[in-house]
């Protein structure tokens, strides 16, 4: 167990009400919902912090994502390198994910063996992908012109003729935050194997 990182909640509560203040101030009120849920998100986990078997990583991945995704207030959605930044943005946010949850799930004692503490984590990390696409559903159902988790962000990654953009964008999102997932989770439990065995 691990000493909980209360300079990164610090930090990432200052900038995510950092984002709300600006967001009144200049009246665009984009990302005020993602900031007001992600700091209750980050004050839950670190309630729980302890009880949960939270690691200082996992904690501070999710940090940084929530640092990261709020950077749409500038823009970042914008950014284009090989890939769009949503790209990166839902490859980290498995990477975090996987960070987060294994080690609360390694725990549970009907989850025995490897494999089935892997999978697990990983479908978590699915149904937590789709809830946020199903929240970005809403959103652009309810509010028009919204951004951040209430929009898709971006440009499909492939341009099918035959398929709605919105439709690639979903898809595009739930696999590569999976993907994301099931790397880290597969390569921290070999890592882990390799550092246990003898040299």
């Amino acid at each position: 167990m691990t000493d909980k990182p209360h300079y990164v909640g610090l930090i990432t509560h200052l900038w995510l009400l950092f984002i709300i203040i600006y967001s009144l101030a200049i009246k665009n009120y984009n990302y005020i919902f993602e900031a007001v849920f992600f700091i209750n998100t980050l004050l839950w986990f670190s309630a729980y912090y302890y009880k949960w078997n939270i690691t200082k990583t996992g904690y501070t991945a999710l940090a940084i994502i929530m640092i990261m995704h709020s950077l749409g207030k500038f823009g970042a959605y914008n950014w284009h390198f090989i890939f769009d930044y949503d790209v990166y943005m839902h490859l980290a946010s498995g990477i975090a994910l996987a960070l987060l949850i294994y080690p609360i799930v390694k725990p549970i004692r009907y989850l025995r063996g490897k494999i089935a503490q892997i999978t697990f984590t990983i479908l978590i990390i699915i149904g937590l992908a789709s809830v946020n696409e199903i929240i970005e559903f809403i959103g652009v159902i309810l509010i028009p012109n919204a951004q951040g988790m209430l929009a898709p962000e971006a440009n499909p990654i492939l341009k099918i003729s035959s398929l709605s953009a919105d439709y690639v964008d979903t898809m595009k999102d739930i696999i590569v935050t999976t993907c994301g997932g099931i790397i880290t989770t597969i390569l921290s439990q070999y890592l882990k194997k390799k550092k246990k065995s003898p040299q």
